[in-house]
């Protein structure tokens, strides 16, 4: 099949960085008429969907971060933790 030939030439070209929507805009410019859909579900069956990255962490510097506030993390600023999120009972609200 053409389209999916094509789709796994440009996959392999791009080191799996493109996803689905950028995959079905070169089909376009190379003048294949396809659907996103289509494309996604061709690239689900030849496990050829964009690889992630991971999330970029600073590792440096004065206010280094450790855990994340849904783990129960705090931020760690000199030798003091400071709570990254805050309680619904500390005002702040229209009435204050």
């Amino acid at each position: 099949m053409e389209v999916r030939s094509a789709l796994q030439q440009i996959a392999i070209e791009h080191r799996r960085r493109h996803g689905y929507l950028r995959i079905t805009a070169e089909l376009r410019r190379r003048g294949m008429q396809v659907n996103h859909k289509r494309v996604l579900r061709m690239m689900r069956k030849d496990n050829l969907l964009a690889v992630r990255q991971g999330r970029f962490v600073i590792c440096s510097g004065p206010t280094r971060r450790k855990g994340s506030p849904k783990q129960g993390g705090h931020g760690v600023i000199g030798s003091t933790q400071v709570s990254l999120a805050g309680s619904i009972t500390e005002g702040g609200g229209y009435g204050d």
